[in-house]
């Protein structure tokens, strides 16, 4: 059996030669003169052309202490709930004495200012606040059918209506004071009133000029008299009641007294 011995060492060329020879046994290196040589022509490899590209680094994130951390929340405080009552106020009671419009007039403002919005409401205050012959109107009604409301003031105005209105109207103006437990609002209102149903017919000035004199003349704290008579010589009705009302603040009057 033969084998492909190399006989000759190849050296950088363009052209490579190889010779190979068979022999028998042993390993024989070619020459010149070498009779059983073949010569073949191997073509140069081409050089490699070898590119590296960078790997990009791949950032490694440690983690680092926080030298100042976060301050931690704030606890949560509850503030306590303010629960407002709303306390109505009583309305005054009525007997008859003074003028049922007057009176009606107030009721309303009280309801308004109460919450009174329905009309069961406002009869059953209206129903508690009659007294004496005043709540002699109530035995032939019915104060819990729809229309008792307005029944009630029909049933006043019968009972306490002046068959002469205007003349009875101002003979109470002109007599009218303020009460012991009556605001200075209340006391303007009802010398509002009073007038209207007296002096329908009157100009501004001419009321302007009665409700200053009988506001005056029919309040209750003397000092507040003379001093409005001084330091409102000069005012209108309405500017004399803002500077009776601003002077009652001061004073403490400009709450009704607990009886």
């Amino acid at each position: 059996m033969h084998r492909w011995v190399p006989v000759s060492c190849l050296p950088t060329t363009t052209t490579q030669e190889v010779n190979y020879a068979f022999v028998s046994s042993g390993l024989a290196c070619s020459s010149d003169s070498a009779p059983a040589a073949v010569t073949h022509t191997v073509p140069a490899l081409p050089p490699l052309a070898l590119s590296f590209q960078p790997v990009p680094a791949v950032p490694v994130n440690k983690a680092q202490p926080d030298v100042n951390p976060p301050p931690p929340p704030a606890p949560v405080v509850t503030q306590p709930q303010e629960v407002l009552v709303k306390q109505f106020q009583p309305p005054k009671p009525y007997s008859g004495a003074s003028s049922w419009k007057g009176y009606r007039e107030y009721f309303e403002r009280l309801a308004t200012v109460n919450g009174w919005t329905t009309t069961a409401q406002k009869t059953e205050q209206l129903a508690l606040a009659l007294e004496g012959p005043a709540s002699a109107v109530l035995r032939d009604l019915d104060t819990s059918q729809p229309q008792a409301y307005s029944l009630i003031w029909e049933a006043l105005a019968r009972r306490f209506g002046s068959l002469d209105g205007a003349r009875e109207a101002m003979r109470r103006f002109d007599s009218r004071r303020q009460e012991e437990n009556e605001t200075i609002p209340d006391f303007e209102q009802a010398l509002r009133t009073l007038h209207r149903e007296a002096w329908p017919a009157s100009t501004p000035e001419q009321r302007d000029v009665a409700l200053k004199r009988r506001f005056e003349d029919g309040l209750l704290s003397t000092e507040m008299k003379q001093f409005l008579r001084l330091h409102a010589r000069d005012f209108d009705f309405d500017a004399t009641v803002i500077k009776a009302r601003q002077l009652a603040d001061v004073t403490g009057q400009s709450k009704p007294k607990k009886g």
